[in-house]
């Protein structure tokens, strides 16, 4: 997620320098074959080719409305998320008591310990599910490794380093042994909770308080995960592309045949206006492409790291922790 409120001219001009340089080459190409080769016939109306454009600019707009959508989804998921987290501390901590008062204030501690690191560990392997990549999405070209290692570039652990920061050892082997560490782990919090249950150390009332908010939690994974394995209905995503490609190439024979009209030595003028509005339907495609897939790990996404660590300061500070992981400090004003 960007976090300056200037995007720099550099990321921009890193995503469309190519197409500007293809369109500059496509439109001097057109000059030149219709007033160095002389080829009157090259070139059409405009009139046509601004249609064409305005049904272009409706579908582009519907592909980012919904593009939008899917990103602004994926960030109400992870808010209710860290609401949860915060709501599942507080019971933890609230309702999970020694009522007859056998056992050691010691032991408590450790079992409120437990199931917090537990739920970190959980938000942890999440993170890391949700960033597996897809065959449609824009990190296909890397594989795990090396995507590991630009998310590691940004200050993003392993998944297996970040397990091991809340769980034994055989626990972390245990969580990685499923094809779900995430749905692995969240079950063992329902079957702890009924252990405690059976043992007295939570009422039925707040027993089934404590599954409700893992119920909770449960639906907002399945949230995300809907949106991570349902790509972008390739008819809208493809096409739109295939039309503002269409659209780009008509543009130089319109513009060569007015400024012709006008000017002939005005022609030249078809290459930076060409380029121009290429560029901008290019990068209208480009935002709605981008914002399809929230959890790509890309420069756009959600920034479930820095939300992740978010949820570790809260809830170990409320555990009264004070040994705190630094929080994520934006990197050329990206944070993840």
């Amino acid at each position: 997620m960007f976090v300056n409120r200037v995007i720099p001219p550099r990321f921009i001009l890193s995503v469309t320098w190519r197409q500007s340089v293809i369109m500059a080459v496509w439109s001097g190409l057109i000059v030149f074959l219709r007033h160095v080769s002389d080829l009157k016939y090259v070139g059409i109306p405009f009139l046509p080719i601004g249609i064409i454009g305005t049904a272009v600019a409706f579908y582009v707009g519907f592909k980012n409305n919904s593009s939008y959508d899917r990103l602004w989804e994926a960030r109400r998921i992870w808010g209710g998320i860290v609401n949860m987290s915060r709501n599942w501390a507080a019971s933890v901590l609230g309702f999970i008591r020694a009522g007859n008062g056998t056992m050691a204030p010691e032991e408590l501690k450790r079992i409120h310990r437990e199931l917090i690191m537990r739920h970190l560990a959980w938000i942890h392997a999440l993170r890391h599910l949700l960033l597996q990549p897809r065959s449609w999405e824009h990190g296909r070209i890397f594989d795990r490794n090396d995507r590991n290692e630009i998310l590691r570039d940004l200050n993003a652990p392993p998944v297996e380093t970040e397990l091991a920061r809340f769980l034994d050892a055989d626990a972390v082997r245990e969580a990685l042994a499923f094809r779900n560490p995430a749905v692995q782990l969240i079950t063992k919090q329902t079957q702890r909770l009924a252990d405690l249950h059976q043992a007295g150390l939570v009422d039925s009332y707040h027993h089934v308080e404590l599954q409700r908010i893992i119920s909770e939690l449960v639906n907002e994974q399945g949230r995300a995960e809907r949106i991570k394995n349902f790509p972008f209905p390739r008819q809208y995503g493809a096409y739109s592309t295939a039309f503002v490609f269409i659209f780009v190439l008509l543009v130089p024979l319109g513009l060569v045949f007015e400024f012709s009209r006008v000017d002939p030595r005005l022609a030249w003028m078809t290459i930076p206006v060409s380029v121009l509005i290429s560029w901008v339907f290019v990068t209208m495609e480009l935002i709605g492409d981008y914002s399809e897939n929230p959890f790509e790990g890309l420069m756009n996404d959600i920034p479930m790291f820095t939300m992740a660590r978010g949820i570790e300061t809260d809830l170990r500070q409320m555990m009264g922790d004070t040994d705190l992981p630094e929080a994520p400090k934006p990197v050329d004003g990206i944070l993840m």
